[in-house]
């Protein structure tokens, strides 16, 4: 008996020895490197000190960052040497599993009007310190090296912290260069976070540079393993800046100037976006990432940009959580405030007042200035119907009253199947376009194709909504595709489809169901649904739009969906009907 007392002191003795001098992993922290620029030499921004100042507030107050923590550096503290110094030192200060935010906020630059290869994303430009000189009469070299570039500044610091921590980046700022289509866009350029270098010696050593094509050509896979990356727009869009003077129209989150992406992701992190679509307690990369981009496109026309786009990191680091909300916080989808749109709110330009009566007539539709969900505006001689970002729905060129008038009825049907959400799904599904680089603009005739992912083994629908109205299912195509898509597995549709007329925006809708749906074999491959088909009636039984499942789409948990929109143009800049 003696014996056996002993042995438990001895053992309590061991086990108490190597808790004492045995490491314990330390409970992880999270760490802030927040960058904003709104002066410049030559191009000031109102938005990047406010973008600073309103993250670290939400930080701190909701997302546990230590104040401590987050390290700053605005307008002329984030000269080049102190931002590459302050990434070095993060990687001095943090430890292995700590999550760390790398923010900035500024201009961007390529050094060409085109594209300069970075890993970050790999068709992108360079980040312009606060100390940049952009004097025309510099070398290219004096000029480069000014800049903050990716390949040759940013990797070997990353490289470093992408070992062992969690790294989420996100840049709200231009990474573009010419190749920005300002299709129906009325804002100037000098509202954009992009600065053009105006070195001659850029655009005459084309040798040095590379052409346009090679640039567009990664030079290797995303080479990161565990940093997560948003940029703010694609290489086809400008990054803006929401001014002072622009407030009104509008507004954000907090009433001062912010960056779009950045005031979209400060109403995330706000709880005013659902973010959790899946429904699992936590906010995962790719969610955090599609609820930005959502916000974003909402009210603007440009698009944020994740990477890593494929590859073995890619599903890891998509399901990854990073911002985790302070206990008792979150919002959840219960909370989440619900919307049920009696009519479809169109604003009408001022100089279409007979317009606006004939529309004004319409059942169902009711004309406002603001919060619209269309939007009818004069171009010269012609009538365009747009979205809210001012994304050209469709044109009409040599037009009678009553041809808006039929488009806008047929809208009143389509606005429902865009605007239908499944709240209380379990799974995640979603849908990109697939290409050597990331974009949402198709030139007419172009070849293109989607990857469609379903996180549970599930029958998938997808459907095309043209800029005339008309529907179009484009998945399941043939009797192969019938069968259920396999949970985790990406389907690749490469190269299927081609942009033609009408031109405009088209919305992609991609609903998955764990359960084969009644009648989807009759869609497979059918063109033109219009809503008064009944066709059309069997596809709104089927997402829950009419019919005895009409009552209970909110609360459909053996379903979900994804939208993207995508605009087409025409060659010569030729004009839709």
């Amino acid at each position: 008996m003696m014996i056996r007392v002993h042995s438990k002191i001895w053992l309590w003795a061991i086990i108490i020895w190597i808790l004492g001098h045995v490491p314990i992993a330390a409970h992880a922290e999270n760490h802030a490197l927040l960058i904003g620029i709104g002066k410049y030499q030559h191009r000031t921004l109102e938005g990047p000190p406010y973008d600073v100042a309103a993250l670290s507030r939400v930080l701190m107050a909701q997302y546990d960052f230590k104040i401590e923590n987050i390290h700053t550096l605005v307008n002329e503290e984030a000269v080049k040497y102190r931002i590459l110094n302050q990434m070095e030192r993060l990687s001095r200060r943090t430890q292995a599993g700590d999550r760390i935010f790398i923010y900035f906020s500024g201009h961007g630059t390529s050094r060409r009007d085109e594209l300069l290869a970075l890993p970050l994303p790999h068709t992108s430009g360079a980040l312009v310190p606060a100390d940049f000189d952009g004097d025309p009469n510099q070398s290219i070299e004096e000029l480069m090296a000014q800049l903050i570039i990716g390949k040759r500044d940013l990797r070997p610091v990353l490289k470093r912290l992408d070992r062992d921590r969690q790294v989420l980046m996100i840049f709200d700022t231009c990474f573009s260069g010419n190749t920005v289509r300002k299709i129906g866009d009325r804002q100037s350029v000098d509202l954009s976070r992009y600065m053009m270098l105006q070195s001659r010696s850029v655009f005459v050593e084309e040798q040095n540079i590379g052409s346009f094509e090679e640039n567009l050509k990664p030079d290797d896979p995303y080479p990161y393993q565990n940093i997560f990356y948003i940029s703010a727009s694609s290489e086809n869009e400008i990054a803006k800046d929401i001014q002072k003077d622009m407030l009104n129209f509008f507004p954000t989150i907090d009433g001062n100037p912010h960056g779009v992406m950045t005031d979209a992701l400060l109403r995330v992190l706000a709880g005013q976006v659902l973010v959790d679509t899946n429904n699992d307690g936590q906010w995962n990369q790719i969610e955090l990432y599609k609820a930005v981009k959502s916000e974003v496109q909402r009210r603007f026309k440009q698009t944020p940009q994740a990477l890593p786009k494929q590859g073995e990191s890619a599903d890891r680091l998509y399901s990854r959580a990073f911002f985790v909300r302070s206990a008792g916080s979150i919002a959840t989808t219960a909370e989440m405030p619900t919307e049920s749109k009696q009519s479809l709110r169109i604003r009408v330009a001022d100089d279409l007042t007979i317009l606006k009566a004939h529309i004004s007539q319409i059942n169902g539709v009711k004309i406002v200035k603001s919060d619209p969900d269309l939007i009818l505006l004069k171009d010269r001689d012609d009538v365009v119907l747009a979205l809210p970002n001012f994304h050209h729905l469709c044109r009409f060129t040599t037009f009678e009253f009553h041809q808006v008038v039929d488009r806008i009825r047929r809208h009143l049907h389509i606005q429902q199947l865009i605007d239908l959400a499944y709240p209380q799904q379990r799974f995640n599904v979603g849908i990109e376009l697939i290409g050597p680089y990331q974009k949402r603009i198709i030139r007419e005739d172009e070849s293109f194709g989607f990857e469609i992912r379903t996180e549970k083994t599930a029958y998938v629908l997808l459907i095309d909504i043209d800029p005339a109205g008309a529907v179009h299912v484009l998945y399941p195509y043939d009797t192969s595709e019938l069968q259920p898509l396999a949970a985790g597995k990406r389907k690749i549709q490469a190269g299927r489809y081609r942009a033609f007329w009408p031109f405009g925006t088209e919305t992609l809708k991609l609903f998955a169901f764990a359960h084969k749906p009644n009648g989807l074999e009759t869609l497979m491959g059918k063109e033109d649904l219009r809503p008064d088909s009944p066709l059309f009636k069997t596809l709104e039984q089927m997402v829950g739009l009419r019919g005895a499942d009409s009552m209970e789409a909110s609360l459909r948990r053996d379903a979900a969906q994804a939208v993207l929109k995508i605009t087409s143009y025409a060659k010569m800049d030729m004009r839709t009907k």
